[in-house]
């Protein structure tokens, strides 16, 4: 039996006190260390409970099993350890070796468009079915036949004889490759390198946003609304939302346990709607508000609303404190309704309707003569309608004019571009912190005390963000501008390079000098 020596006896200096003693024990370890050894001394107790060592000719197995490490860490790790880590700490990425071809890696994103265009939701599974459908081996060896007495000349002058004949034909309709196999990991790893990934797709705003209609829409109002800021005139927004009895906050601070949560009842409850308008001068305007209880016949509260409670509104409470402004309005039916002389015929009238609107309008040529009415038929008078249909003129516009307004409409689906929207985002969460008694009388109450802390200078912040996006918009459109220009100069040119590969040049240079 060995005898242990002392610290003196080492060439170490003994701790001088108990402190020094009890420092000795306290030595700093990382949380990763305290782990591994917590493993081992785990893994040790094992075997000493067992009476028996595990796995003791697998070394790797065993270390792994003793640190807590995965068995590729272990067999990984080198002894520079972390020094072949990168320099900013950042972890460590694997490369595969494997290597997608990139005639291959293009079929990928036509697959995926092809799958939405048969009204199909594309998955990981239809994809990997479709690039490596029987169809596409047989499209990729179609050519093979045509170079069927080039593949087996090869083959003969080959030294398989004629039997490899068909296998070279095979792979040289696929520049001598056996054709590609996708797998499924392989796929999502594309997928992803290409710009996909498993996520919320566009919604409707985003869809509505590229129509070329709504372009044009939004070019116009961004125009148009940055000449009003340049006559320093002062332009108010409106809108309406709803708030519900029973709203309140999804977060809080509980421990899980019901004594830890407010009473909330089951239910949406009943239904405010709010109407308001706001400028960066005042902020959401003193005494313009529109607030009343709804019915809950309908999941959509513009069911409730209709055009003349809310020109009624605007002619009692808004336009009065605008005068000489400039009102924006989104498009809700309610909202654009026509004056009865700019009326278009609707496609469900009768011959005869047809007929009287017509005749109201100055519409009959003359050339029906006087009995028009009766050789004319219905279509003849329909067609004649939708030739003429009247320029817009709406009721709201009317009214406006009589207190010195100009009405401004806003683009479809872009309510980024009305600050108003997000003032609702505001004072709605500030009410559902506040709604703690869920009755509808003190909700309304609070929100006419949140609407006075929506200030001019509260307003100018959020019309700010509004404007970020007027500029973004802007600056988009023109970009869209240039590509669709120089995609319609080359197929201008393509036109011209095509026109001259067939005929006499002296012929068709005289038919463009014509």
């Amino acid at each position: 039996m060995t005898r242990k020596r002392s610290p003196r006896e080492r060439g170490v200096a003994p701790p001088a006190g108990r402190s020094a003693k009890r420092t000795r024990a306290l030595r700093v370890l990382h949380i990763s260390a305290a782990f591994i050894v917590l493993c081992v001394r785990a893994f040790f107790q094992r075997e000493f409970v067992t009476g028996r060592a595990i796995k003791r000719r697998q070394v790797a197995k065993r270390t792994a099993e003793a640190t807590g490490m995965s068995l590729s860490v272990i067999t990984q790790l080198t002894e520079s350890g972390c020094d072949e880590l990168p320099v900013d700490g950042a972890p460590e990425t694997r490369h595969s070796n494997r290597r997608v071809p990139p005639e291959e890696l293009a079929r990928v994103r036509p697959a995926i468009y092809e799958q939405y265009q048969i009204k199909m939701l594309p998955t990981l599974d239809s994809t990997l079915e479709h690039l490596n459908a029987p169809e596409d081996a047989a499209r990729g060896a179609g050519v093979a036949p045509e170079c069927g007495a080039c593949g087996s000349e090869g083959a003969s002058a080959g030294p398989g004889g004629a039997g490899g004949g068909g296998g070279s034909a095979g792979d040289s309709a696929n520049g001598g490759r056996a054709p590609y196999v996708w797998s499924r990991a392989t796929l999502h790893r594309a997928m992803q390198d290409i710009g996909f990934s498993f996520s919320r797709g566009p919604n409707h705003y985003d869809v509505a946003r590229e129509k070329p209609s709504v372009r044009k829409q939004r070019n116009n109002f961004i125009d148009t609304v940055r000449k009003y800021r340049e006559a320093d005139r002062t332009i108010y927004y409106t809108d309406e939302t709803w708030l519900n009895k029973n709203m309140s906050t999804y977060r809080s601070w509980n421990d899980g346990s019901t004594d830890a949560s407010l009473k909330v009842p089951s239910g949406k409850g009943a239904r405010i709607i709010v109407a308001h308008v706001g400028s960066r001068k005042d902020g959401l305007v003193d005494g313009a508000s529109w607030v009343f209880i709804g019915s809950k016949k309908s999941s959509d509260y513009h069911s409730e609303m209709n055009s003349t409670s809310w020109l009624q509104w605007l002619e009692d409470s808004v336009l009065p404190k605008i005068r000489g402004g400039v009102l924006v309005i989104d498009r809700a039916p309610y909202h654009l309704v026509r004056n009865e002389a700019t009326r278009p015929a609707a496609s469900k009238f009768r011959k005869a309707e047809f007929a009287d609107w017509l005749e109201k309008h100055n519409l009959v040529l003359p050339e029906w003569g006087p009995t028009w009415r009766t050789p004319c038929t219905r279509a003849v008078l329909k067609q004649r309608a939708d030739q003429n249909r009247p320029t817009p003129r709406y009721l709201v516009q009317d009214l406006a004019a009589r207190f010195g307004v100009t009405i401004l409409i806003s683009p479809v689906a872009h309510p980024e571009l009305n600050p108003i929207e997000m003032v609702w985002g505001t004072v709605k969460m500030a009410l559902k912190r506040a709604n703690v008694t869920f009755s509808v009388a003190t909700l309304r109450s609070m929100a006419e005390v949140e609407f006075v802390k929506i200030t001019g200078e509260v307003w100018a912040r959020y019309e700010e963000h509004a404007i970020k996006a007027e500029t973004y918009y802007w600056a988009v459109d023109a970009v869209c501008a240039e590509v669709e220009a120089a995609f319609a100069d080359d197929r201008d040119d393509d036109e011209v390079e095509g026109s001259d590969l067939g005929g006499d040049s002296e012929g068709e240079g005289g038919d463009m000098s014509e």
